[in-house]
């Protein structure tokens, strides 16, 4: 876990680790957020990749991060049993990955490559509606495993800008060129991996979520919620940092810190960008703009919580960005949490399972859920399963050596 805070204002003092939001009124008059939150349009929830936008979501996941605080964690869940007596089973797949909203750009890769592949996905495979901010050179790494055409950037690629200017309180401006400058539509880079991955005879399974893997000689038997069972000689875990697999192998151990981020997208921004590293263009409209406060803390109950920060976000972001609240149309509010562990990466435990990206326990929220780590190692990433498969080096220390990346 990154250990400063990088703050949305570029006027203020950076919040210190013994931070606490600024006082509340008592009286049940709407906050900020309410009122902001009530000017979106409808259906905006956006699902897929990405998380949740809706006011609801938004107080569950204060409701989530109360209880964290307060030391209330789930029980880890037996998810992966191990069955070296059991009766030898014959695998469907080379692989299946399991998380594929973000899995499937690894799973068109591998299906490419001849094996026989599937995707297991919970809800729907879909992308989100907000970008994703990347390098260029990131992107291109999916164009050379094959995941993506040179004639899909352009439908992929939303906005391109350079350079980015990052600050620091007390400190010259630093301008980055090639760095975060584009934007990825979530939807179409979805959309276009899905359709090459099904062309080279991968399969996707939606609205499956994963129940119980039992680890067999010859292969993984996977067991949907629904009762439906596959085979792999080897399961690849993309389900991120909330996977059940990633919940049993740390047996429910508390988080040494998170990561509370919070943000919007809106339209009424001047042309002129200003970019500050949690600012980026939009690919709607010139005058659309994604912002986003990031707060890395510890897990004491004195914390503030996820309203307060986005109370802090709306009243912080007029200096920032040089607006007026009553100009801005919001289009999406953004939140999130992210956990962080002093044991990372995740040890691995089972032989058949490899866990990779968030997965893996090298999460990070400006990898936009794995989506960095992904595009960035894809190619190591492919060439690593395709020689264990090769070698049927299928044992534990496979997925040790390669959730490191």
């Amino acid at each position: 876990m990154l250990a400063t805070l990088r703050l949305l204002a570029a006027a203020t003092a950076a919040f210190s680790p013994t931070y606490t939001p600024r006082a509340r009124p008592t009286m049940m008059a709407a906050t900020l957020t309410e009122q902001l939150m009530a000017k979106l349009p409808p259906n905006v929830q956006t699902g897929g990749a990405g998380g949740a936008t809706t006011y609801d979501a938004l107080l569950r996941l204060d409701d989530a991060w109360s209880r964290l605080r307060a030391g209330e964690l789930p029980p880890a869940k037996q998810v992966v049993f191990d069955e070296p007596t059991a009766a030898v089973e014959t695998a469907e797949y080379d692989l299946v990955v399991a998380g594929g909203n973000i899995g499937i750009l690894l799973a068109t890769a591998l299906v490419l490559r001849g094996l026989r592949v599937a995707v297991l996905e919970g809800g729907d495979l879909r992308g989100r509606e907000q970008d994703w901010n990347a390098s260029r050179k990131e992107v291109m790494e999916l164009v050379e495993a094959g995941v993506l055409s040179l004639e899909e950037l352009d439908e992929v690629i939303g906005i391109e800008f350079n350079p980015v200017r990052c600050g620091f309180q007390g400190g010259a401006d630093v301008w980055l060129n090639d760095v975060l400058n584009v934007g990825v539509r979530p939807e179409a880079l979805v959309r276009c991996a899905r359709a090459r991955f099904e062309a080279a005879g991968g399969v996707v399974l939606e609205r499956t979520p994963l129940s119980t893997v039992r680890v067999r000689p010859g292969a993984a038997v996977l067991t949907a919620a629904d009762g439906r069972e596959v085979r792999a000689r080897l399961l690849i875990d993309c389900m991120g940092q909330r996977s059940p697999i990633v919940a049993q192998v740390r047996g429910g151990a508390p988080p040494d810190g998170v990561c509370v981020v919070v943000g919007s997208c809106a339209d009424g921004y001047p042309k002129e960008l200003n970019t500050f590293g949690d600012a980026f263009p939009a690919s709607a409209s010139a005058t659309q703009r994604t912002t986003y406060l990031f707060t890395y803390m510890g897990l004491e109950p004195e914390r503030p919580s996820v309203m307060d920060i986005m109370e802090d976000y709306w009243r912080l972001l007029p200096r920032y960005q040089g607006v007026d609240l009553d100009d801005l149309t919001p289009e999406r509010v953004l939140f999130g949490l992210f956990t962080s562990y002093k044991d990372s990466p995740l040890p691995v435990q089972f032989d058949r399972v490899m866990q990779i990206g968030d997965a893996g326990g090298l999460q990070s929220p400006l990898s936009f859920g794995g989506f960095g780590a992904i595009t960035r190692h894809i190619g190591r990433l492919s060439d690593a399963v395709e020689s264990a498969l090769a070698a049927d080096a299928l044992s534990g220390g496979l997925a040790a050596a390669a959730a490191v990346l």
